[in-house]
This record gives structure tokens, C-alpha cells and sequence, in this order.
């Protein structure tokens, strides 16, 4: 054997990531055990199903004291229910931090709503801009224009598309 057979590979220029954990803010998922985690999972549904059919924009205050705590306790009760064991020692004791943990997840949700509506908005509206549109900047000024009546007072969430937009 070389000494060349011997030596190790020359060290990879690619940083690893390091990722930080935070297991002690109970504000954060990570801080409960798994059973609690898929608890939480549950609840967050429950809230973005609220925010589908009830209330979009929930106030942060109202919210996190108000039906967060509902749906953790509803949780808890279909849970119990169920005969199933959940780690002892996190209710009610953090009953406030897990009301955080669903209302945190409002973000995610409002940005996986505004993804999907991007392209459906963009197709129902039929917002391309004129094949005619040579520049970038025409393509952008004929998109705006048609689009303009859409974004007052929020027209594009109020129902079905029809002729009193002015499109």
C-alpha cells in the first residue's frame, strides 16, 4: 500500500448545518414529547378549520385566550375519550404556552392559503398580460390594470367572478 491508499478525503467545502433546538420554550413544538406534538398537530387543524368557516383574521389576544384554549380543551376531552394517554405533567400546567404553539401556526397557514390562491386567482381572472405586450414593463402595466379592480375593497374574495368588476 502508498501512503496515497492511507489518506483521508480531502475535507468537505460544504458547511453542515446546525440546526437549533430550543427544547425549553414551551412556546415552541419541539418542547413537547411526541404524544403532546401529535396533540397539538390535532388542535392546529381544528384552528385552521376555524379560520376556513369562522373567522379568517382572528384577533391575537382574543385568539390565544379564547378558542385556542377551546380547542385544547375539546382536544383533550376527544383525547380522553378515546382512552388515550397522553404524557402527564404539560396540562394544564402549559395550557397558555400550547395556545401560543396554535396560534403560531396561523403564519404557516395564511402562506400555504396564499400560495394556492396565487394560481387560482391568476386563472379564474384570466390575469395574463396581452400577447401583444413586448417589454416586461408592459407585460407588468397590463397585469396591474386588470387587476386593479380585484384588489379594491378585497373584490377577488367576494364571490363568484362576474361582470360587475369591470374586467
Amino acid at each position: 500500500m502508498s501512503q496515497d491508499d492511507d489518506a483521508l478525503p480531502p475535507p468537505s467545502k460544504r458547511r453542515t448545518r446546525t440546526v437549533k433546538v430550543n427544547i425549553n420554550d414551551p412556546t415552541l413544538l419541539n418542547f413537547y414529547p411526541r404524544l403532546w406534538r401529535g396533540a397539538l398537530d390535532y388542535v392546529k387543524g381544528l384552528f385552521r378549520l376555524y379560520q376556513v368557516t369562522d373567522n379568517p383574521f382572528p384577533d391575537a389576544n382574543e385568539a390565544v385566550t379564547g378558542i385556542c384554549w377551546e380547542l385544547l380543551d375539546e382536544a383533550m376531552m376527544h383525547f380522553r375519550n378515546q382512552k388515550r394517554q397522553i404524557e402527564e405533567g404539560y396540562w394544564p400546567e402549559y395550557q397558555d404556552s400550547m395556545a401560543r404553539v396554535v396560534w403560531k401556526d396561523i403564519h404557516t397557514f395564511r402562506s400555504e392559503v396564499r400560495k394556492t390562491v396565487a394560481g387560482i386567482v391568476v386563472s379564474e381572472y384570466k390575469l395574463f398580460p396581452p400577447p401583444l405586450a413586448q417589454s416586461q414593463q408592459e407585460r407588468l402595466t397590463a397585469v396591474r390594470a386588470m387587476s386593479t379592480p380585484l384588489a379594491y375593497k378585497f373584490r377577488f374574495l367576494q364571490g363568484e367572478v362576474d361582470n360587475n368588476i369591470g374586467i
